[in-house]
């Protein structure tokens, strides 16, 4: 069997190019982008707070492109028949593919990170100081940065299950259905699970908000009537501020658990790669 480092190398290089090249665009964009406005003085903002603002409106479309990129990139992994060759268990293989991606993505978000961090604090004096306090002072519940962390942490990982979990199941199921419409059919499938996932997803979350403020209005209760919890405190703080990453990776669970059970008993290789 070969070794799951390396096909999770393997991939992580597949992959790794997007990150570069979308990297050096951005790169130039917050450079070039910002001298522009200030030289034709299309900006009324200071000098630093428009390159974070370039730099912060770039990195939310240009990780848009890279997930777009990486799960089209992951899908075509999955079904490749020069992929599957590898000696490597199903469940491992799917696995190697996701990480690798997930590995991409934390390439990719560190220096964007620290970027707007830095232009964020260079735009007034008192941000320095704020951003210091929020990485070593600010609790959990309340800290920005290890929110912003989990909060894409939990994105990455919900998208890449869930998109697989479709591209699976559509397959499967228009396979057995018909073969000469295959793909008309596996096409509606996916946007039906699509539309049925985000209905479910927002009243699950809908539920979890109603039940957490139930739970917020309790516990307020018993600190009005001297019945002080400090742990129950600090746990229902850190869930109302964590609830939707916590989602999020529940779902990426759930939805990575069927993946795999689907990819070791059903899904077979398409196409080469």
């Amino acid at each position: 069997m070969t070794n799951f480092n390396k096909v999770c190398g393997q991939m992580f290089r597949q992959k790794n190019k997007y990150v570069k090249w979308l990297l050096i665009i951005q790169a130039f964009v917050i450079i070039f982008l910002p001298v522009f406005f200030l030289f034709n003085k299309y900006s009324k903002n200071e000098p630093w707070m428009l390159f974070m603002e370039v730099a912060v409106y770039s990195t939310v479309f240009l990780d848009i492109v890279f997930m777009i990129l990486a799960c089209y990139k992951n899908e075509k992994i999955n079904f490749s028949q020069t992929w599957r060759l590898i000696p490597i268990s199903n469940k491992k293989f799917f696995l190697a593919n996701l990480l690798s991606t997930f590995y991409n993505c934390i390439l990719i978000f560190i220096p964007q990170v620290i970027v707007v961090s830095i232009f964020w604090s260079l735009s007034s004096p008192n941000n320095f100081t704020e951003l210091f306090g929020e990485v070593l002072i600010t609790p959990l519940y309340d800290n920005k940065i290890f929110f912003i962390l989990v909060t894409l942490i939990a994105i990455v990982l919900v998208i890449q299950t869930f998109i697989s979990l479709v591209n699976f199941m559509s397959n499967i199921i228009a396979e057995f259905v018909s073969i000469k419409n295959s793909r008309v059919i596996r096409w509606f499938l996916m946007v039906t699970f699509v539309i049925v996932g985000a209905y479910l997803a927002i009243k699950i979350t809908d539920s979890m908000a109603l039940y957490l403020d139930k739970v917020i209005n309790n516990s307020v209760a018993s600190n009005l009537v001297g019945k002080k919890n400090y742990l129950e405190d600090y746990t229902i703080s850190m869930l109302s501020t964590y609830l939707l990453p916590l989602e999020m990776l529940i779902g990426s669970i759930i939805f990575g658990g069927m993946d795999l059970w689907l990819i070791d008993k059903f899904v077979e290789a398409k196409q080469n790669n």
